[in-house]
């Protein structure tokens, strides 16, 4: 039944049902498919009315964190919603079923949204010498823009402290699990160009910059695991139904992360 709560662990919260746990998601597709016009200062009285002096922050903290699933389905033509689960970083597409989205995906997969482009196209054209195209969003550029966006609500939520209240402890669980699964996507954005060089130009240098940033990608990683175990089960998801255990979480996929070290040899 999708109204349950089958996905929280932790007990003394404020809400019985899913759709009380996602009161935001509702909100904002509520009032801006009524009108698009619709103040931020709506949505950070009501963030203010929840969580009393914390709310401004969470409320910025969510608008940063919350453009990480818009720039990885943006940059990664999934074809179509069922392909793609963002929060898992895992699609549906190609051979083998769900799977985890590799280096190896970031340097030939075709993005979506046309402005933004793959690693291979970026080093051929930065490899030629021609001028890149300034209407363009590079795999570096996004990197980048990932990465101050995730750190930026990571600083939101750093005061917030959340020690006595479920509830309060859910959201600020939430802004720092996309913040990781955000810094994630971008050290691998970096791999994958600095591999996709190393193998254009056969630079070990760039090899060992791409063996660095999946290091970097394989921490935050490692913090989204250890951050979701306690609060979240291992929940049904669509797109495992492919799969013998059709049951998702962050620290289960922990082992196949790690072992993407590999495709640094290839």
């Amino acid at each position: 039944i999708p109204a349950l709560d089958y996905f929280s662990k932790l007990d003394s919260v404020k809400w019985e049902y899913a759709f009380e746990r996602q009161w935001y998601y509702y909100m904002l597709w509520g009032r801006l498919l009524y009108d698009p016009s619709t103040s931020d200062a709506v949505f950070e009285k009501e963030f203010t009315k929840r969580y009393g002096k914390n709310g401004p922050n969470l409320f910025h903290a969510y608008n940063a964190v919350s453009k990480v699933p818009l720039q990885l389905i943006s940059s990664f033509d999934i074809g179509w919603d069922y392909t793609m689960y963002a929060e898992g970083f895992t699609t549906l597409l190609g051979p083998g079923g769900t799977r985890l989205i590799s280096v190896e995906d970031l340097i030939s997969h075709p993005p979506l949204d046309s402005t933004y482009m793959n690693a291979e196209e970026f080093v051929r054209i930065r490899q030629s010498g021609k001028s890149m195209d300034k209407n363009r969003i590079t795999p570096l550029q996004l990197a980048d823009r990932l990465e101050a966006e995730c750190q930026q609500g990571l600083a939101d939520v750093k005061a917030i402290s959340s020690k006595n209240d479920n509830t309060l402890r859910y959201e600020v669980t939430d802004v720092r699990a996309w913040a990781y699964l955000g810094l994630h996507f971008a050290y691998k954005l970096r791999a994958a160009v600095a591999l996709q060089t190393a193998r254009v130009t056969n630079d070990s240098t760039k090899r060992k910059e791409a063996a660095a940033h999946l290091e970097e990608a394989i921490d935050s990683w490692k913090k989204l695991a250890v951050l979701t175990e306690p609060v979240y089960k291992p929940f049904p998801v669509m797109v495992y139904r492919d799969k013998k255990d059709q049951y998702f979480h962050w620290a289960k996929m922990l082992d196949t992360v790690v072992a993407e070290r590999e495709s640094l040899t290839k």
